[in-house]
């Protein structure tokens, strides 16, 4: 038999919402302060225990799901015409739609939840004749369950947002009440299509990821292929800094001159080019004898491809690097320079002890940003090679739509792009940090 029904539907919700409005209750009668977290407190209370009674649904429905197929099956066995004796299992999983049948083992005749290579599994063994054992296989239905607590936690910290705004109306003058009215009205027509294009669909990605997929991608060797090739890839962002760099010492000292303008606008342009229009360029050139130093094609060889798309970044984004070193060179007083040669120091020793210390802010600004970069590559890879080959190329980005738009998986590409924004978040964070930390020293 099976287990006994537990409450679904309010089971866990009803009493939950009689706490957490009898906590609100009792907050608002106390008068006290929202900031104490009493009444968000009482609303998350809410919002896990409709996320338990979901799970728990979940599950039940689940279990009668197994039950009731397991007692077809049963009758299905009993019912062939003859002169056939005994049911094959292939006739058996032929009726069954959304779970699969297996040879089996006498077992307990309540649904279980076991794990079979690696998965969590719902089972349940039916006796199909004498001494005739099958198991009836499902995925749970509750491993689904916490992308729904991903839209109950939202939803139920509308009732405090609401009330935070209420509270800022009531003690706001109705003068800055009217101007910050006014300033949002300016800003709906972009903050609309934020929330449209890029908030709702991120909730939704959230909402598609499920534990399961982030256990998947894990064991997917493809996706480890994806992370190395990244990673192989960021590591052209130090020579980039480099040569951008020594290209804005040249600029920077000979800036007076045509020379100067000339380096200037030549490491400028590929910079401000169409990424694509980049792309398309150097994959002629490639494809005309990679650059004169041998026919094969560079991008057509797996030993090769990765690098090639490393020296093509380094030219289009070489030029932006520099920009931002000339503006920060230019923002070094003179006086220090020329201080440091009356005193016998050389160009290598005044680079070495002055200009590189009060660069060093810069720098680290330039490397993280270009990280960032590095990390969102997609571009260059579906133009010119499309991931291989042999997946020489296939990178996060390109992983990704891969697995969305091409196998149509997208509660794995959810996952894995959940995974590549905590990985990009790591880096946005010192990036953020020395971005507040020039705005200090500007201010200062």
């Amino acid at each position: 038999m099976p287990h006994g029904p537990l409450p679904g539907g309010m089971g866990f919700a009803f009493p939950a919402a009689i706490l957490a409005v009898g906590a609100a209750a009792a907050i608002a009668f106390r008068e006290r302060s929202l900031r104490q977290g009493g009444y968000i407190g009482a609303v998350l209370l809410l919002a896990l225990a409709c996320y338990l009674d979901v799970r728990t649904a979940a599950k039940q429905s689940t279990d009668r799901w197994l039950m009731d197929t397991r007692r077809l099956l049963q009758e299905a066995a009993t019912r062939l015409p003859a002169p056939r004796a005994r049911v094959s299992v292939s006739d058996l999983a032929a009726l069954v739609r959304d779970g699969t049948v297996v040879p089996g083992e006498p077992g307990e005749s309540a649904a279980r939840r076991v794990r079979i290579d690696g998965e969590r599994t719902a089972v349940a063994a039916v006796l199909i004749g004498a001494g005739r054992w099958v198991e009836l296989r499902s995925t749970p239905a509750e491993i689904e369950a916490p992308r729904w607590l991903i839209l109950l936690l939202p939803c139920a910290l509308i009732g405090p947002l609401a009330i935070l705004i209420l509270r800022w109306a009531e003690r706001t003058p109705v003068r800055r009440r009217r101007d910050t009215a006014i300033a949002w009205g300016f800003l709906a027509p972009a903050a609309l299509p934020l929330a449209v294009f890029t908030i709702g669909p991120t909730l939704y990605a959230m909402y598609l990821a499920s534990i399961a997929n982030f256990a998947a991608l894990l064991r997917d060797p493809m996706t480890w292929i994806a992370f190395r090739n990244t990673a192989l890839y960021a590591t052209y962002v130090p020579v980039s800094v480099v040569l951008a760099l020594a290209a804005a010492l040249a600029v920077h000292r000979y800036r007076r001159r045509w020379g100067g303008r000339l380096l200037s606008a030549a490491l400028l342009l590929p910079y401000v080019s169409s990424v694509v229009s980049v792309a398309l360029l150097w994959q002629v050139m490639f494809r005309a004898g990679s650059l004169g130093l041998g026919r094969p094609d560079w991008l057509s060889n797996p030993t090769t491809a990765l690098p090639a798309l490393m020296m093509i970044s380094i030219w289009a984004h070489a030029g932006g690097q520099m920009l931002v070193f000339l503006a920060a060179l230019q923002r070094i007083p003179q006086a220090y320079l020329d201080a440091a040669q009356v005193d016998g120091a050389g160009a290598w020793r005044r680079f070495r002890r002055i200009t590189l210390p009060l660069l060093r802010p810069v720098t680290g600004f330039v490397v993280v940003t270009g990280l960032l970069s590095a990390f969102q590559l997609f571009t260059f890879v579906a133009v010119l090679t499309q991931g291989g080959p042999r997946q020489s190329t296939d990178v996060l980005v390109h992983h990704v739509y891969q697995a969305a738009f091409g196998r149509q998986a997208l509660g794995a590409a959810s996952a894995l792009a959940l995974l590549m924004f905590v990985l990009l978040l790591v880096f946005k964070w010192p990036q953020l940090r020395l971005l507040r930390r020039q705005v200090n020293d500007a201010q200062a």
